[in-house]
């Protein structure tokens, strides 16, 4: 297991033996998580696991738990922008914890907080491009 800090407010995990967690991939993540704190607005620290073996907190291949703050994104098999995708979709999640508006029904698929976590992660990467 890799440990990074990044801006004092990230713990990164990042599982070794995972094909795309190239040093490229590490050096891009390392610009794209504060650009995306910076444009939605995240304020409070939290945890991002890259994992490529299966554990027991991911059912789909990201996922945001609101009580401790931690994103888990399964890399495995996954395209490095489909990645980044992921992670920023589960960083507006984080966002939506901050504001107190996530329920026991935002991960539904046609909820209000997951469309929006849609939307944004898809302008996060037009704009980071």
């Amino acid at each position: 297991m890799i440990f990074i800090n990044i801006m004092g407010k990230i713990k990164l995990f990042i599982e070794e033996g995972s094909d795309n967690m190239t040093e490229r991939f590490v050096e891009l993540l390392k610009e794209f998580l504060p650009f995306v704190c910076k444009f939605v607005g995240i304020r409070t620290p939290f945890t991002l696991h890259l994992v490529h073996s299966k554990v027991p907190q991911l059912r789909t291949t990201g996922v945001y738990i609101n009580s401790d703050s931690e994103i888990w994104i399964r890399v495995k098999n996954r395209h490095q922008v489909d990645l980044f995708r992921s992670i920023c979709h589960e960083m507006v999640h984080h966002k939506q914890n901050e504001l107190n508006i996530l329920h026991k029904g935002s991960g539904d698929d046609t909820s209000p907080e997951e469309g929006d976590a849609n939307r944004i992660a898809g302008i996060v990467m037009r704009k980071f491009g």
